[in-house]
Parts: C-alpha cells; structure tokens; sequence
C-alpha cells in the first residue's frame, strides 16, 4: 500500500518549551525594573551600592535607571496580549526612546537641555550616548514586537541583539542585557525563538549549544570582575577572555558532534520502530484507517480496503461517510461527537461494498490529540462481523429449537451443575428452569440409579456419545418415568470437553404400547399355535392309519405347512420381541464344536459341502444353545440356498478380542453393495431372492441380528459381488470350568431403519 503519513509542521513548537520561555521574559522585566529601581533609590537616598553594586563599577545615571523602568515595564506589558494592555506598553516604550533621544540630541549639538537635573536636581552623571542608543534600540524592538516577517530572525529579535552588541557602562550592560534577552524570547512562537522553542531535532540542539555559548560572556563578565578587584591585570584579562573562547568553541564542538550522535541515533531508533508499526498496520487482517479531522481517510491498511472491495489508493481520500450506508448517517455523526467528547467510541454498525451491497461491522474509533489538545486524527479499528452474526443467527436459532422441541434437553456442567434446562423438560420434570438451572441434575435421579448415571457421565465426558440409553428418572409431584436417552460432550471453542449434553424422551407411552404389544402377542401365538399344534398332530394320527399313497401324500403337505405356520408364528412373536427390546437369551457357557456339528447334521442339504473350522481358544462361548442354533442354522440355510451350488460352505470359529467370531461364507452372486446397509431390516429381501422365487418373508436376519446382540455380540456381513459371501458374528467368549454367570440378558431396542 501507498505509506503517506502524516506531516508535521518544521516550525512547530514545544508547548512546554514555550511556556518555559515566557516565564523567562516575565522573569527579565522583573530584573530590569528591580535594577532600574534600585539605582533610582541609590541617587533619591544617597545608598551608593544601589548605584553601583560591585565596587569600581561606572554608576548607573538617573536617566538610564528611568529609561530601563519604562522599558522594563513596557516588556512586561507587552508579554500579555490584550490591545489595551500592548498599548500601555507601546507608550512607555515610546517614552522611555524620547527620553533617550532627547539626551543623544543633547550630545549631537553640543548643548545642556536640563535634561540630566529634570529627575533629580544636581545629577553627577549622563548616559552615555552608547546607553542611549541600546535604550533607543531596546525600545524600537518592543514596539515590533508582534511585527511578524517572513524571514528569520524577527525585526525585534535584531534589534535586540544590537542593544546587547552596543558598548556601556558595566551596572547598565547588566539591565539592558537581561532587557534584550526578555525582548528576545517574549514571542517565542515567531523568529529564532522558534526555531529554540521547536521540538524538532534542530531545537533540541539549539537548546544543548546555547548555554555552551553563552558561557563566552561570561567567562568575559567574570574576568572583567577580577579586573576591577584588582586580581587580574589588563593583559591577564585578555588572555583569559581569549583561552576561555577557545575552550569554550573545543565545547561548542564536541557537544555539537555529541547531540548529532544522539540525535541521529534516535532517528534510526524511531525508523526502526516506524517501520515495525508500517508492517503491523499493513498486514493486521482487522481493518485500520485514521480520519483527518475533514472527515476524510487518510492512512488505510490492505484488510480495510479489501474488506469494502476497493484497493487503498482508491479508497484514500475519500470521506468516511462513503463507506456507511446512508441509513447510518445520522448514526455516525452521533457517534462523531461521542468520540471527540469522551475520546472513544464502539459500537457496531454497517458498511458498504463497492458493489452496493451491505454487511455488518464492529467499529472502535479514538481520538488522537496533541498537547494543547488540538485534534489531530480519529484512529479507527474496524472488524467484519459477517461471521459472527450469522453464527449468532445460527445459536438462535438453535435456542428456539431448543425451547420449541418435544424433546427434554438439559446441559450440565463437569459438576453435574445444570446450565440448560429447556421448556420440554419444565414439561416433563415438573421442575422449572428457574428451579433447576444452578442446581444439581441428581435431583431427578432416582437414589439407587446414581452409580449408572456417573458411568454414563464419565463415558461422555471421556469424549463418547452414548445412544439409546433407557433409565428411570423422578418428576417433582415422585412419580417415576421411564426415558431414553443420548448423552454428548460439550465442547468449547478449542475442543476441550467442557459439560455433558442429554436429549432425553418420556417413552411412558412406548412402553404402555410394548405391554399391550406383549399381551395381544402372547394371546396371538397362544390362538394361532394351538390350532396349528391340532392339525399337525390331525395330520400325523390320519398319516399313520392311512395306507393310501395318494392320501398320505396329501396329509404329508398339510403337515408340512402347519410346521411352516408354526415357525411364521415363532418369527412373528420373536419379531415383537425384538422390537420390544424383550427377546431373552439364557446364555450358558457351551462347547461350540458339537453344537456346530448337530447343526451341519440337521441341514437338507449335501452335508459333505460344508467345511467346520474350529480354533482352540474360540471352542466355548457364553450363548443360548437353542438361540445360537437358530442363528447358525438360518446362515446356513441362506448359504446353501443362495449360493453357488456346487461350491463348499464354511463354517470357522476364531477368537477375536475376548469374544468367539463365527464366519459363514459361500461363494456365489453374493450381495449388492446398495443392499446390504438394509439386508438386516424387516421384510428385507435381496432382489436374487425375490426374482429366484425362494420363499421366505424376510424377517430371518433381522431376528437374527436381535438374538446376536442380546447376546452381546455383533453380526455384519461382508460381499463381493460374483465372489465369496461372508455373514459374520461375535460372542462373548467363555473359558472351561468358568463360574456360570446367572441372570437373563434381554436384547436392546433396533435402531430404526
């Protein structure tokens, strides 16, 4: 981006350098109208150390006492800026050069005017005419005072320098110079002074060298006093005055190259550090600009200008209201004042795009002010919010799906403190947010359900989602619901589990449904298996009496198809169960090889074709015999019928992690991919089975599936079309001679598909 900072004056000045100097004008007025008044009081007294303090000093004459009190008095008038005052001291100063020209004329015509005996009768001494014309001078500077020029220094600030130039009297050199320096720095915003007075580098150095240089007088000051004691001689003076000059210009110079190192020193320092702040202002990813006091935007950064789609050149320059919408005006004209009365202001608002479209910001603006207070730009850090909006648009929504839903949902603390409680569980609970929000979740938990509500914590705090969980919890009015539930981690922003989140739902009515599910099945199977139990054993009586081919052949299929009727009922009611969550598995600890063996015996088909694979550690097993046999004899069945017939049918038995993995494969067609997500749903039937006219309602691996996991195990399948067909399940594996382990497992309730 194009750097154009900001421009400071060269003539600008130091607020405090200022000040410092007026103080020292004020100052120098005092000194000269104490001088010039002490010396009036010497000759009206006859107090001889009034008139000349030091021993051998040249008295100071009545008339230059006069002379420097109006002149000193006109300074300290004119340091105050107000036009009645200034011309208070504009006519003292005239006077007192009237008077200081009247006695010069004296001495240019050669004639006494009575001016030496007007102020006191008797007057020993004159001004000489270099004292008057250093007055002259002196006065003609205050009255330029405030005569600004274009060049420097300033008409007062030669003329005072003259005065001080001018030859006199040791007591007056000491009034007109402390007058000449008061004329000096009097108007310390104009001149020389300023270049003194600037806080630049070239003031700096001005202030380090001059006392340095003004040591030169000084030295002369002092040695001309030795004089006039009597310690120095006339030829010592010079030498003193001469060798001082010199060490003090060895001085000027050495502390000039000293302020010049650290000067320079410091510029490198602060361009060092402008040019760190240039490359965070550049690459800082938030917006940043800095307004001129115009309302304009001077200094903008990349991400301001991409962020309103303009490029920093186009955008420099132009007004800050260009990047508001003009619905925001009046906003940020509001927001304008409010920056420049209490120095800063945030709030959010709009901008707009290049293209005319809107979006939504978050604005930080500062202002920035000298020392005297003067306004010098208006610091801005603006964000784009988009994001954020529309994830706060997004948790709200999320709220009000939260309030509005049926479902109970509660958010804990790792505490087990309740953070959330929403509308539904105010529903179900009886308990409201007020009441519970702060409180501790086991208040609905029943007393002995404790212990298992902490293992499901820890699972999900431990990072795991827990599904399908079914429990008791205790409303307000004691009345005990039945619920299921899922439990998730609550993570922060960087992804440390932070609480625990429950979605849970009153199954009340699910279960009152399975009960009466339950009784009108066992009223079912009891109604339709007791006339299918009296016609197969009609069938049996009638096929042993009868010697009739044809009849027992007839009798033959009806009871054929009473067995068939008998097992739909079993798959039926095993179905209800299922669904229910209630098919009971009594699992034993059993030698799988034998019952493996009794199975493949059993089967219709070519026995010769199935291959038995047992591994050792994968021989015994915690199942139900009759469960298990049904589960591999419906594999089977499906393999053989299913499958290439021509082809072998495995069965392999192998330990897996603590449980006994079971694998049937066959070779064949083998299973779609499409298929198989839905191969173990209800009344679900591949499109090989429908089309080959295998009969069979589909509910064989589904119920097969329901008795795997209420074992505790898992069945899945694994296909290559044209290839091998591998149906796969797991159980809980059992070593010989382990204690029996008591108890009725049920199944859990299938996930729907």
């Amino acid at each position: 981006m194009a750097w154009t900072p900001f421009t400071v004056e060269a003539s600008a000045t130091s607020p405090r350098i200022v000040r410092g100097l007026c103080l020292m004008a004020r100052l120098a007025a005092v000194v000269v109208v104490a001088i010039s008044a002490a010396a009036l009081l010497g000759w009206a007294f006859q107090v001889r150390w009034l008139v000349a303090p030091i021993p051998g000093f040249v008295p100071m004459a009545p008339n230059t006492a006069l002379m420097l009190l109006l002149a000193g008095l006109s300074l300290g008038l004119s340091i105050q800026t107000t036009p009645r005052l200034r011309w208070a001291a504009n006519v003292l100063a005239v006077t007192s050069a009237s008077i200081a020209l009247a006695i010069l004329a004296q001495d240019v015509v050669g004639r006494d005017f009575g001016i030496d005996t007007v102020l006191l009768r008797g007057s020993p001494a004159r001004p000489s005419i270099a004292t008057s014309v250093a007055v002259v001078l002196a006065d003609v500077a205050l009255l330029l005072l405030d005569v600004r020029c274009a060049r420097v220094p300033a008409p007062s600030e030669i003329l005072a320098t003259a005065t001080i130039i001018v030859g006199m009297a040791d007591h007056s050199a000491v009034g007109l110079l402390a007058l000449a320096l008061g004329i000096a720095v009097a108007r310390p915003d104009r001149g020389a002074m300023a270049a003194f007075a600037s806080a630049n580098v070239g003031g700096q150095a001005i202030r380090r060298l001059l006392p340095i240089a003004l040591s030169i007088p000084a030295i002369g000051f002092l040695a001309d006093l030795a004089e006039h004691a009597g310690l120095l001689s006339a030829s010592a003076e010079e030498v003193v005055e001469g060798v001082g000059g010199v060490v003090v210009a060895i001085a000027i110079a050495l502390a000039a190259g000293r302020s010049l190192d650290r000067t320079d020193a410091e510029r490198r320092r602060i361009e060092a550090e402008l040019r760190e702040w240039k490359r965070f202002f550049e690459r800082a990813s938030f917006g940043a600009a800095l307004g001129t006091g115009d309302g304009r935007l001077g200094l903008i950064n990349e991400a301001f200008a991409q962020m309103h789609g303009f490029t920093v050149p186009e955008l420099q320059g132009r007004y800050v209201v260009d990047v508001f919408p003009p619905e925001r005006h009046s906003e940020l004209f509001s927001r304008m004042r409010t920056v420049d009365e209490r120095g800063n202001c945030r709030w959010e608002s709009e901008h707009v795009r290049k293209d005319g479209s809107i979006f939504p910001v978050f604005v930080d603006v500062t202002s920035v002010r000298d020392d005297e207070g003067k306004l010098l730009y208006r610091a801005a850090y603006v964000q784009d919010i988009t994001e954020q909006k529309e994830a706060e648009a997004a948790r709200a929504r999320l709220a009000s799906l939260v309030r509005s839903t049926d479902d109970v949902i509660v958010a804990e603390g790792l505490d087990g403190t309740v953070l959330d409680w929403n509308q539904a569980a105010e529903r179900v609970f009886g308990y409201s947010a007020r009441e519970m929000v702060g409180s501790s979740i086991s208040i609905i938990i029943p007393e002995e359900l404790h212990e298992e509500r902490l293992a499901m914590r820890a699972r999900a705090l431990a990072g795991e989602t827990v599904v399908g969980f079914e429990t008791e919890r205790v409303r307000k009015d004691g009345r005990r619901i039945p619920i299921a539930m899922t439990l998730s981690p609550i993570r922060d922003p960087v992804g440390r589990v932070v609480g625990v989140s429950t979605i849970e739902r009153d199954i009340s009515t699910l279960k009152r449904l399975e009960r009466e599910r339950e009784e009108w099945s066992a009223v079912v199977a009891h109604d339709l298996r007791q006339p299918a139990a009296a016609i197969r054993i009609s069938a049996e009586s009638l096929s042993r009496a009868e010697t009739n081919p044809a009849r027992q052949r007839v009798i033959e299929r009806i009871r054929k198809a009473s067995d068939r009727l008998e097992r739909m009922i079993g798959d039926l009611l095993d179905v209800s169960r299922i669904e229910a969550g209630q098919l009971a598995v009594h699992a034993e600890s059993v030698d799988l090889r034998p019952l493996v063996a009794d199975v493949v015996a059993l089967l219709p088909w070519d026995q010769s074709r199935c291959r038995v694979e047992v591994d050792p550690d994968a021989e015994r097993a915690w199942v139900d015999e009759e469960r298990f046999v049904q589960v591999l004899s419906n594999l089977l069945s499906n393999a053989f019928k299913y499958g290439d017939p021509d082809a072998p049918v495995e069965v392999c038995l192998e330990a897996a992690e603590g449980m006994v993995r079971v694998t049937v494969t066959n070779e064949g067609p083998g299973i779609a991919p499409d298929e198989v997500p839905k191969l173990f749903s209800r009344f679900a039937r591949t499109r090989a089975a429908q089309s080959g006219g295998v009969p069979g309602l589909g509910l064989g691996l589904y119920i097969c599936r329901g008795i795997v996991e209420a074992h505790g195990g898992r069945l899945w399948v694994e296909s290559v079309p044209g290839d091998k067909t591998h149906f796969r399940f797991t159980l809980p594996s059992a070593r010989e001679g382990e204690p029996a382990k008591p108890g009725v497992r049920r199944s859990r309730r299938p996930a729907a598909t």
